[in-house]
């Protein structure tokens, strides 16, 4: 299991274009811009189990899903190891 948080930074626009040919609209106001993360690897297997990860900064989404790829080999790796 994989406990995870990501923080974003609420940027807000300086207009707001209004669709008017539709009965239906939202006022998109702000945007989430990625800016950190964090997270912690609990398993059953002691050994998977590794310390916090956290990271700020510019490509923090990215870096997330780069992260949570290392962390996929790297127990897929283990397994493997201790099937053998």
């Amino acid at each position: 299991m994989i406990y995870a948080y990501f923080d974003c930074i609420l940027a807000t626009h300086d207009t707001v274009q209004r669709d008017e040919t539709t009965a239906s609209f939202t006022d998109a106001y702000q945007s989430h811009i990625p800016c950190g993360f964090g997270y912690k690897g609990v398993f059953v297997t002691p050994s998977y189990t590794k310390d916090t990860v956290v990271c700020r900064g510019q490509g923090a989404a990215d870096n997330f899903i780069d992260k949570l790829q290392e962390e996929y080999k790297a127990i897929t790796k283990s397994k493997q190891k201790s099937n053998q």
